[in-house]
């Protein structure tokens, strides 16, 4: 019972303001609304991975109508040209980080691999065979450290739930007073 009260509270938290804007529409309008209107869906639970957490204030996706948005889209769309911009910077640096540190641990593997392959015969096969093993492994290792960077700014946003949520808000008021000729 206190689940189904939990979960009718939500409901109407969400529909209210749709409600309250709506109101005074007509069919066509109400569904013109629902096409354009802006939705904001936070994550309300922390994940955990391993040592990595994400955080649960810059985890959302936007949506406009049925249509998925992208971060950046989704500043565009209600008019933050900047903060669009800061977010395609954001993804970007957090996916050339992802693919570099993963480069570099992959790169830093097949170094120490060559290590294991070297000539037996060879007098300087201890040397060649340590230099091989630990360097592979510190650049494997290093690798890590931009890996984990990356995998923070390509998951994270770089607003908070609340902040995209009021800037949905404020998207939306504008496009209901658009539609009604306010």
């Amino acid at each position: 019972m206190l689940k189904f009260a939990r979960v009718m509270v939500v409901l109407i938290t969400i529909a209210s303001p749709l409600m309250a804007q709506t109101e005074q529409m007509s069919a066509e309008q109400v569904q013109a609304y629902k096409l354009g209107r802006l939705y904001v869906d936070g994550s309300a639970v922390a994940v955990t991975m391993g040592f990595w957490a994400l955080d649960p204030n810059h985890s959302w996706t936007a949506r406009r109508g049925l249509e998925s948005l992208s971060e950046s889209m989704f500043y565009e769309t209600a008019g933050y040209p900047n903060e669009a911009k800061r977010a395609a910077a954001h993804k970007s640096i957090g996916w050339a980080c992802l693919v570099g540190g993963g480069a570099m641990f992959v790169g830093g593997l097949a170094w120490m691999t060559l290590g294991v392959t070297s000539d037996y015969s060879d007098p300087n096969y201890l040397d060649k065979f340590s230099t091989s093993l630990y360097g592979g492994m510190a650049v494997s290792l290093l690798g890590i450290i931009p890996f984990y960077i990356g995998m923070n700014k390509v998951r994270k946003n770089i607003t908070s739930t609340e902040q995209a949520q009021m800037i949905a808000d404020e998207y939306n008021t504008k496009l209901a007073r658009k539609i009604t000729g306010e």
